[in-house]
């Protein structure tokens, strides 16, 4: 499977249009965008922003390969809401939907940390009662949705279990297990087939994520690369150190050590079939 290197906009110093500029300007073909809002980038629900971006796209020839909801961070998917707040947040998700389909987008995932983060069974069943009906106004849109969290093994197979939905899928990002106290590790073994095929890639120490350089952290990046390039389910690959204020050779490195080693990796993987 040949493998794309990506960038998702909200690690940037720039975003939207911006951030495909960005990327082109760093050689790098894909992208996932922030719907923002709130605490975030401009909202995308505004159409001259979204004919901003596909205009970008289309002179650079980058891809927006997935749109985020970031703000549900902040608004929480299984916070308990009386059926006002409900119908509101149900109006955003449509938007979001709406705008990965007006993109062409093939993924949405919504995160689920800060106030959204789930640590108890009636926030994941609340949570999962969402997700189930975003799933299906996914499906009439023909998009996959995904759900970035921080989840164990079996809570995660609880979730997908609440959800029952074909085009369910988890966002796979190596370093938010290890905040978290699980194994990266286990998580791609045990819920194998249950990812989408778009990974965040980002290294970290201590508990901090982002601000070291790829392979340089305790992320144990090197082997779950391995492991994914064996595997051979991911397609994309996407860069999610934060460089909003780093050096611009912070972002050249991390390019050039995961082109690297994926590429040695596959040389491998080939060379241990003969």
């Amino acid at each position: 499977m040949s493998n794309s290197i990506a960038l998702v906009d909200w690690r940037l110093p720039v975003y939207g249009a911006e951030a495909v500029r960005f990327c082109a300007e760093h050689h790098v073909s894909a992208l996932q965008v922030d719907f923002g809002g709130p605490g975030h980038s401009p909202s995308l629900d505004k159409r001259t922003r979204q004919d901003a971006i596909l205009e970008a796209c289309a002179e650079h020839k980058v891809h927006i390969i997935a749109l985020a909801g970031n703000q549900l961070n902040d608004i929480g998917l299984g916070l308990r809401f009386d059926r006002y707040t409900s119908r509101k947040l149900q109006n955003l998700i449509e938007s979001i939907l709406d705008t990965a389909n007006y993109l062409s987008v093939p993924l949405v995932f919504f995160p689920s940390f800060h106030r959204g983060a789930i640590r108890d069974i009636e926030t994941l069943v609340r949570a999962a009662k969402m997700l189930r009906w975003a799933c299906q106004e996914a499906k009439d849109r023909q998009l996959e949705l995904g759900s970035e969290n921080d989840l164990s093994v079996a809570w995660s197979v609880r979730l997908i279990e609440e959800v029952c939905a074909t085009n369910f899928r988890f966002i796979f990002d190596c370093y938010n297990p290890i905040k978290a106290g699980h194994s990266a590790a286990k998580l791609l073994t045990k819920l194998e087939g249950c990812f989408a095929s778009q990974v965040h890639i980002k290294d970290g120490f201590a508990g901090e994520d982002g601000k070291v350089a790829l392979g340089s952290g305790d992320g144990n990046v090197k082997n779950i690369l391995t492991a994914l390039v064996q595997t051979d389910w991911a397609k994309d690959y996407i860069l999610e150190n934060d460089y909003r204020c780093s050096h611009p050779q912070a972002l050249h490195h991390d390019i050039q050590w995961i082109s690297h080693y994926l590429t040695w990796q596959r040389t491998q993987s080939k060379s241990s079939i003969h």
